[in-house]
Order: C-alpha cells, then sequence, then structure tokens
C-alpha cells in the first residue's frame, strides 16, 4: 500500500518509512483524528474495573496501539478516563500540550528521542520525553516539529482503551472550558 502524502512535501525516505510502517504495522485512519493512523498492539484480557467510572464496569487489563501522525496533521486535544503513555519511536519529535484540569495549566513539552532530540529541546527550552505518562486529569495535544515529515508513537492504555471513555475537546469547547488557555490551545488546533 502505498500513503499519498498531502501536498507531496514529506521526504521521500520518510515517504518510504511511512510506507513501511503502514504496510508492516496495518495502519489505518484514525476514527477521530483527521491526518493520524493507527494499528493494534495488543488488547489484554478483560477485568472487572470501577462502574462509577468505566460504564459497564468491564476494560482490557491494557490495551497498546501504534500511532502515526503525517505532515500538518494535529492531535485533537483528548481525553481518557484511563492513564496512558505515549512513547516516541520514529520520525519528527512532537510539540505536545497537556492541560491539567485541575490546576487549569498548559504545559508544553517535547515528544522525542533524547539521544537526538536533546539540543532542540534545549533550543525551545522545553522538557525532553520519550516517554510521557497522560493522567485522567490531563488533556493531551500534539503537533510535528517538522511539519515535512512523520511521527510514530505508541499508545499503551490501562485500564483498557475503550471509546466510551474517550474525549475530544473542539476549538470551541477549549476557549469555554479553559479561557484562560485559548491562546496557547488554539495552535494545537492549526497544526
Amino acid at each position: 500500500m502505498c500513503w499519498d502524502v498531502k501536498g507531496k512535501q514529506m521526504e521521500m525516505e520518510d515517504q518510504k518509512k511511512v510506507n513501511q510502517y503502514i504496510s508492516k504495522f496495518q495502519l489505518i485512519p484514525h476514527h477521530s483524528q483527521p491526518g493520524n493512523l493507527m494499528g493494534d498492539i495488543f488488547i489484554g484480557p478483560e477485568e472487572n474495573v470501577n462502574e462509577n467510572l468505566f460504564v459497564g464496569g468491564k476494560r482490557s487489563v491494557t490495551t497498546a496501539i501504534y500511532y502515526m501522525i503525517l505532515e500538518k496533521a494535529v492531535t485533537q486535544f483528548n481525553h481518557l478516563k484511563s492513564v496512558k503513555y505515549w512513547q516516541y519511536c520514529d520520525g519528527s519529535p512532537q510539540h505536545v500540550a497537556l492541560i491539567d484540569m485541575e490546576k487549569n495549566i498548559l504545559e508544553e513539552v517535547i515528544l522525542g528521542d533524547p539521544l537526538i532530540h536533546a539540543d532542540l529541546a534545549q533550543r525551545l527550552n522545553k522538557k525532553l520525553f520519550q516517554i510521557i505518562p497522560v493522567l485522567p486529569i490531563q488533556w493531551i495535544g500534539s503537533r510535528l516539529v517538522n511539519q515535512r515529515s512523520f511521527s510514530l508513537i505508541t499508545c499503551t492504555v490501562t485500564p483498557g482503551f475503550d471509546m466510551r471513555d474517550f474525549s475530544v475537546l473542539t476549538l470551541a469547547e477549549s476557549k469555554t472550558r479553559f479561557p484562560d488557555l485559548a491562546n496557547n490551545i488554539e495552535k494545537f488546533f492549526n497544526g
């Protein structure tokens, strides 16, 4: 399968990697994040969970997916009732924003390889992480540092991902819900 990258601006080497990853990991378009691809890695056995938090009272122990962002696509702010871990694998590092709902603060960090992207993080005056834990009190959004590239990460969720626990924040909602953070949030909607 050959992925037709928007605008044909992606470097040939990156284009080759994207096509290889799509084929190897059977990546498909993400259900709610345009320009992003995903593919299952692992879905664990089901267990009982707190019915007050999780509709239905059962979730997989854990789930894991590959997640790819292409070029100028963004990962819109999203929230889960579970803890999730984003781990950088390959491609461009990402600008990641975490909104703490309890403290009403937004922190921007870089998700990338500490051996390759340390200078970039230092120039941007941002913390660099290869793995980012995202707590149930946080929203997460991201965009690529190099918008002519791609980024491949894994996302592990515990208790496992269930669409009933997933929320996406629209730009209009962000302005109402987080008015003090609106300017910082908006750049993650526009890439």
